[in-house]
């Protein structure tokens, strides 16, 4: 059984270590830290993260590395769920990118506008990498001359999810990467085997 969000939303996380590298081709800011998920005859996992922002740039790096530390196979599975919402999310929104056409007409026909009684809606988006091979989904807001954005590895993260709450005192959309779940089809993926491990990249890109 796994709680809201897994285990792992409920354990600090270890600092590695941060500062600035100023020495490199592209100078960035980082930070990086462990956070493990553990139980007494169940899993042991570690979740290793790396998170790069360029001096000069307009982009958030994510780089995930998860490792089965235990000596059985375990189940795995991982979600990234990034929330935007007003004054990005408003009346003037819309969403752009290779993997949006999927969900625009919904988007459309259920215009982002807050609402006392309204239920959660997610949407499941079809995949359509650009040619760097990868996925980009945002919203833009032309009315302000903000965007945001999200670009993953669909080979990594093969399915995405939208997930929009306009729900007074809520009002935001989700946008969800994620591996396959109980796919028949890749019943091994279910899995990390004993010592093996997944690595997961993952850029947030802000346009003004």
């Amino acid at each position: 059984h796994y709680p809201f969000h897994g285990r792992i939303a409920m354990q600090q996380a270890t600092l590695r270590g941060y500062g600035l590298d100023a020495g490199a081709q592209e100078p960035v800011l980082w930070c990086e830290a462990v956070v493990r998920q553990t139980a007494m005859f169940g899993e042991v996992l570690s979740l290793s993260r790396r998170i790069e922002m360029p001096l000069f740039g307009n982009v958030v790096r994510m780089r995930d590395k998860v490792v089965n530390d235990g000596y059985r196979p375990v189940r795995h599975a991982v979600l990234y769920h990034f929330n935007f919402g007003y004054p990005l999310l408003d009346s003037g929104a819309r969403l752009f990118g290779d993997c949006a056409d999927a969900a625009r007409t919904a988007f459309a026909d259920h215009p982002p506008v807050p609402n006392d009684d309204e239920v959660e809606l997610v949407d499941r988006v079809g995949l359509a990498p650009g040619r760097d091979g990868k996925c980009l989904v945002g919203l833009r807001n032309d009315v302000i001359g903000v965007s945001a954005a999200i670009r993953f590895d669909p080979v990594q993260l093969p399915e995405l999810m939208m997930w929009r709450a306009y729900q007074s005192g809520i009002f935001a959309v989700g946008i969800e990467p994620h591996t396959h779940v109980g796919d028949p089809a890749r019943p091994a993926a279910d899995f990390l085997q004993a010592g093996q491990s997944r690595t997961y990249d993952v850029d947030i890109e802000v346009g003004i």
